[in-house]
């Protein structure tokens, strides 16, 4: 399926909320009632939320609408995966009539704040099409996972200030919004003209690497991407995932999809640049490293991730 997805099925327009939050649910748990309750206490906001739920078999599709009668559920019969649940649920924001849409993973969980400051960033900036907050590590609250993205000099994607502490860095001087590179899908927020523009998740992603994507897509379209690091998200890094399938999962796509997305931007130079980098970094060393340390599921992982981005394997392949 293309990038530029067909944005009909949409929700019943309603200029109450001018953001709406969509959120994927896949046997999330009890998890997902804390993202939600996060949601619900913004300030200054009470967005729609739409849940899409990827084939749960856990019951908490029942338990959300029971906490939140006011959610809107879309419910899939099996897995369909992050990329192709997300773009139903900004579909049906986008009919609802959303200015914008926030991505909140399912294992991630707001500032009261953060949705006001995002928005106040948006509004102050017209050339923005996505803004993404600070996030930080939910078993540590003080430890960054994500600060920003970047791209390297190999053509890499980096999670900027990853593992450092916040309370170190917010005592230096710097401005706490700046120009990155790519947003993270565990939570941004998205100008609606912008999604009407370049299109939605690249689908053929299934799960990873389609936020890094559309970020991409979202600066060749002349939007700038801006970072608030005020606006604080804290994050169960990659729950559903380990719950659901273990991190062999997380390895299969990741490493499928790093080389689909830098295939899509790079070319001659560039592109063996990255090649020469990502074999070494990206394959062999996780192949010997989990080869070493007996975990043979998580290395045919990365082997079979390999293997199909060269055959040309796309989309669902695990669910």
């Amino acid at each position: 399926m293309g990038t530029k997805n067909n944005l009909s099925k949409r929700g019943k327009r309603d200029a109450r909320f001018p953001v709406s939050a969509v959120t994927v649910n896949w046997n999330a748990g009890g998890i997902i009632l804390r993202c939600l309750e996060s949601i619900r206490n913004s300030v200054g906001f009470s967005p729609l939320m739409v849940v899409v739920d990827n084939g749960s078999s856990d019951h908490s599709p029942d338990k959300i609408h029971e906490a939140f009668p006011e959610a809107v559920i879309l419910r899939n019969a099996i897995n369909e995966g992050y990329a192709m649940a997300t773009n139903q649920g900004i579909r049906y924001a986008l009919g609802a009539g959303a200015e914008y849409v926030l991505l909140l993973d399912s294992d991630a969980y707001l500032a009261d704040n953060c949705i006001s400051m995002l928005h106040r960033v948006a509004e102050g900036h017209h050339d923005a099409g996505i803004i993404s907050p600070r996030i930080c590590d939910a078993r540590q609250e003080d430890v960054i996972w994500y600060d920003g993205g970047t791209v390297n000099r190999w053509g890499d994607t980096v999670h900027r200030n990853m593992g450092r502490l916040a309370s170190g860095l917010d005592k230096q001087n710097k401005e706490a919004v700046h120009s990155i590179d790519f947003a993270t899908g565990c939570c941004m927020l998205i100008r609606s003209t912008i999604l009407q523009s370049i299109g939605l998740f690249d689908e053929n992603f299934f799960a990873y690497g389609e936020d890094a994507d559309l970020s991409f897509r979202c600066r060749d379209g002349g939007f700038n991407i801006l970072h608030e690091e005020r606006a604080l998200v804290w994050h169960y890094q990659s729950e559903a995932t380990k719950k659901n399938r273990g991190k062999w999962f997380r390895d299969y796509y990741t490493t499928r999809n790093r080389f689909y997305l830098m295939r899509k931007r790079l070319r001659g130079e560039k592109w063996l640049t990255f090649l020469s980098y990502a074999l070494i970094r990206h394959i062999l060393i996780p192949i010997f490293y989990h080869a070493l340390t007996g975990r043979g599921k998580r290395c045919m992982a990365v082997f079979r991730g390999m293997r199909d981005f060269v055959l040309n394997k796309s989309g669902k392949v695990y669910a």
